[in-house]
């Protein structure tokens, strides 16, 4: 679903971000982001068992993964050209910047097709 490393980090008051390919703190170069292309695929594949109502373990087991969330600098991106949804690293850098941000993003119809409730959860998660 998601790196072991978490994206996002609660310091105090702040959010740092990591990035996913050299490990470093991103400040101003970076961002966060989805791809917008897996997303769809997630929800093709669960619209088109909504209706379903029992289901075996091995047909669990091949439902596909929320599309992850990632960190990049933007030197370090590697897919650039990604149809994504990107939140530059400058617009999300205090918690109540990623409240407002979770805020915006909860009005999108898309948002359960992504690992974001798993975001938060490490953000928090890893000072405790």
């Amino acid at each position: 679903m998601t790196t072991t490393k978490p994206i996002l980090k609660l310091n105090g008051a702040k959010v740092e971000a990591f990035c996913q390919v050299c490990g470093e703190r991103i400040t101003a170069d970076g961002h966060i982001w989805v791809n917008l292309r897996i997303v769809a695929q997630v929800e093709e594949v669960w619209e088109a068992k909504k209706d379903k109502t029992r289901w075996s373990l091995d047909e669990l087991a091949k439902m596909p993964d929320t599309a992850a969330w990632q960190a990049h600098h933007l030197a370090c991106d590697p897919e650039p050209d990604a149809n994504a949804y990107e939140i530059p690293i400058g617009r999300i850098g205090t918690a109540a910047k990623l409240i407002g941000w979770t805020a915006h993003l909860m009005e999108k119809s898309w948002l359960s097709a992504t690992d974001w409730d798993h975001v938060l959860r490490e953000a928090g998660d890893a000072n405790a």
